[in-house]
């Protein structure tokens, strides 16, 4: 006889534990905005500075790729992204691991790129203009 006790326990339980499951996949609401509209806003976006944290959520079922492992990881797994935009030629993102970062740091006379987990640091140079 008490067992619908139970019952009512689990169920609640499960539901719980299923809402975050249920949210994470909803669909995102479409803005009705058109790809040329959107390229517009984007570009005019140009000399606007912000920053960020963006969240990614790869669910591609891939096998074990082994030396292709850091390429594909967006792909496959989750990520956090932290970003700065100053200007075209300063801005700086940086993934965020556990117990390190993997970035990317734009100046006028070129780019950084690091990882502080293998503690490797490149430095490339520009010269002229690039492209948007």
């Amino acid at each position: 006889m008490r067992h619908w006790r139970w019952a009512v326990v689990i169920g609640g339980v499960l539901t719980l534990t299923a809402l975050p499951v249920i949210a994470a996949n909803r669909p995102v609401d479409d803005p009705s905005i058109s790809p040329s509209e959107l390229t517009k806003r984007v570009i005019a976006s140009a000399a606007q500075p912000f920053e960020g944290l963006y969240r990614t959520r790869g669910g591609l079922r891939l096998p074990d790729l082994g030396r292709l492992d850091d390429e594909v990881a967006p792909f496959t797994g989750a990520s956090r992204v932290r970003v700065w935009y100053a200007a075209p030629d300063r801005w700086r993102a940086d993934e965020l691991l556990v117990g390190a970062e993997r970035g990317v740091y734009r100046q006028p006379d070129g780019v950084w790129f690091w990882d502080s987990g293998k503690r490797r640091i490149l430095f490339s140079g520009r010269d002229g203009d690039e492209p948007v």
